[in-house]
C-alpha cells in the first residue's frame, strides 16, 4: 500500500488491486496494521493497535468496518498489457544541425557530436518502407520529424509525406514534428494543417529564462522570435508547448500562464535528465514543482467542469494512463514499437540513444538486426532493482529506457531518480484529480 496526501486529502493506493481510496488518519493506521499482518483480517489485533494509539471504541469500530470493506476488493482492476510487438512509429532525424546553441542539449547542440548532416530522400523513403513492411496491416502508423532542428530540412518533410501517401495508399499515417519554433512559416503551417500534423514547440520557460538556455548560436536570444511565431500561427493551427524543467526553471504556474496566453493548445513539462549540478533538479526544485502541479490540477478540474479541453497535457496523459487500466511491463516503445533513424540511416531505439554504439540496431539501407527488438523487449520492469519496491511501477513500466542505460548497455536502475520522483508526483496528483471529479469516465 502507498499512502500519500494532496493538500488536506489523504489517500491509500493499493498496489495489489490498483484501487485508490480517500482515507482519514485512523483508517490509514488501521490499513497499515492490516498490511503488516499479511493482509489477514484480525479484528482483535486491529482493535488492540488502535486502542494503543488512543482511539475510542466508536472510532475503532468504524475503522474496522473500513478495513473489512477494503479487504473485500480483492480483484485487481488492471489487466496485463498485451500490445502486439510490432513497429508502429519511426522518428526521422531529417537534420543533424540546429540554429540554436542550447548548453545542455542531449543532441550536442544539434549534430549529436558528429558532423552536421541533412537526411536525403533515399534514407527517408527507405525508412517509410521499412515501417510499412514491419508493422501490422491494421495499425495507424506515425512518422515523427526530428532533429537538430527539422525545419532546416523542410523540403524533405513534404517529400516524405508525399512519398508515404503515394507509395502506400492503403496505409493510414499520422505525422508529428518537434521544433524550436524559430523557423515556422505560412506555407509550413498550411501543410501541417492539411496533413494533420501534431506540432510540438520546445521551450525553456519564457523571456530571459528561455534565452539563457536556448540562445541562437551567435548568443542572441530566441524567445522573441518564437513568441511572435506562436502568437501568429496558434490562430491557424494547434500548437503544443514542451518545456524542460531545471533547477533554475521550475515555475510551472508562471510558464503555464504565459504559454496559455501565447495560444498553445497543449502544454507539457518534462524534467531535465542531466548530471550537471547547475541545472539538475534538487529537493527544493521538486518541492516547488509539486506545489505548482497541484495548483495546475485545480485549473485542470475547472476546465473539465466547464466542458473545456484541458490544456495541461502532462496531467492528461497520466489521467488517461490510469484509465487504461493496464499493467505496464515496459516503460516506452523505444526500440520496440518505435525507432529513430539518423541522416546516415543508422537505426537506434530513440533519439536519446543516438551515437551510443552498443544500442545501434543497424542501418535502414544496409539492414536492421531484428534480434535487437527482442533485446529491447526483454528490458522489463522486473529487471530493475529500483522499481522492485516502487508503488508506481505498474503505471510506468520502468520509465525511460535511456535513463537506465550507459555506453555498456542497459542498467538495473535509473541514473536519473528525479525523473522517477516527478512521475510519482504526477501520478499522485492525477489520482487525486480523478477522486475529486465527477466528470471522468
Amino acid at each position: 500500500m502507498h499512502f500519500f496526501s494532496v493538500e488536506d486529502r489523504r489517500y491509500c493506493f493499493d498496489e495489489a488491486t490498483g484501487n485508490c481510496f480517500l482515507v482519514d488518519e485512523v483508517a490509514e493506521k488501521a490499513l497499515c496494521v492490516f498490511e503488516s499482518e499479511g493482509r489477514e483480517y484480525n479484528s482483535d489485533a486491529l482493535s488492540r493497535e488502535l486502542e494503543l494509539a488512543g482511539y475510542d471504541a466508536r472510532t475503532i469500530e468504524e475503522a474496522l468496518d473500513d478495513v473489512d470493506e477494503f479487504r473485500q476488493l480483492e480483484k485487481r482492476i488492471y489487466i496485463t498489457d498485451d500490445v502486439p510487438r510490432t513497429l508502429r512509429s519511426i522518428e526521422l532525424h531529417v537534420a543533424h544541425v540546429c540554429n540554436l546553441g542550447c548548453d545542455y542539449c542531449f543532441a550536442g547542440k544539434g549534430n549529436y557530436g558528429t558532423q552536421s548532416l541533412l537526411m536525403k530522400e533515399k534514407v527517408a523513403y527507405a525508412a517509410v518502407d521499412y515501417l510499412v513492411h514491419n508493422s501490422s496491416k491494421n495499425d495507424v502508423l506515425t512518422i515523427v520529424f526530428f532533429g537538430g532542428e527539422p525545419m532546416l530540412n523542410e523540403p524533405l518533410i513534404w517529400k516524405t509525406v508525399d512519398y508515404a501517401e503515394s507509395a502506400h495508399p492503403k496505409r493510414r499515417f499520422t505525422y508529428s514534428i518537434t521544433t524550436n519554433g524559430t523557423l515556422l512559416n505560412d506555407r509550413a503551417i498550411e501543410a501541417f494543417k492539411e496533413h494533420g500534423f501534431s506540432i510540438l514547440v520546445s521551450l525553456d520557460g519564457v523571456g530571459c529564462k528561455h534565452d539563457e538556455s536556448r540562445p541562437y548560436k551567435n548568443g542572441r536570444g530566441s524567445f522573441a522570435d518564437i513568441e511572435r511565431n506562436v502568437r501568429l500561427y496558434s490562430k491557424r493551427a494547434s500548437l503544443g508547448a514542451r518545456a524542460t524543467l531545471t533547477k533554475n526553471n521550475c515555475s510551472l504556474l508562471d510558464d503555464y500562464a504565459s504559454f496559455k496566453d501565447m495560444g498553445f493548445k497543449k502544454i507539457y513539462f518534462s524534467p531535465v535528465s542531466t548530471f550537471d549540478e547547475r541545472i539538475m533538479l534538487d529537493e527544493n526544485a521538486l518541492e516547488k514543482i509539486r506545489h505548482d502541479l497541484i495548483e495546475l490540477s485545480n485549473d485542470y478540474l475547472e476546465q473539465i467542469k466547464q466542458g473545456d479541453k484541458p490544456l495541461f497535457g502532462t496531467l492528461k496523459k497520466v489521467v488517461d494512463l490510469i484509465f487504461e487500466r493496464r499493467l505496464s511491463v515496459v516503460g516506452c516503445g523505444a526500440g520496440r514499437r518505435f525507432i529513430s533513424i539518423t541522416p546516415e540511416g543508422d537505426v537506434y531505439p530513440c533519439h536519446r540513444f543516438v551515437g551510443m554504439d552498443w544500442f545501434k540496431m543497424g542501418n535502414i539501407l544496409d539492414g536492421v538486426d531484428e534480434q535487437s527488438y527482442s533485446v529491447n523487449w526483454a528490458q522489463t520492469v522486473d529487471k530493475r532493482t529500483d522499481c522492485s519496491s516502487c508503488w508506481a511501477r505498474s503505471f510506468c513500466g520502468g520509465g525511460c529506457s535511456w535513463e537506465a542505460a550507459d555506453e555498456t548497455g542497459y542498467l538495473d536502475e535509473s541514473r536519473h531518480p528525479t525523473s522517477c520522483e516527478y512521475k510519482r508526483m504526477c501520478l499522485e496528483i492525477a489520482l487525486d484529480l480523478i477522486s475529486r471529479s465527477e466528470d471522468f469516465g
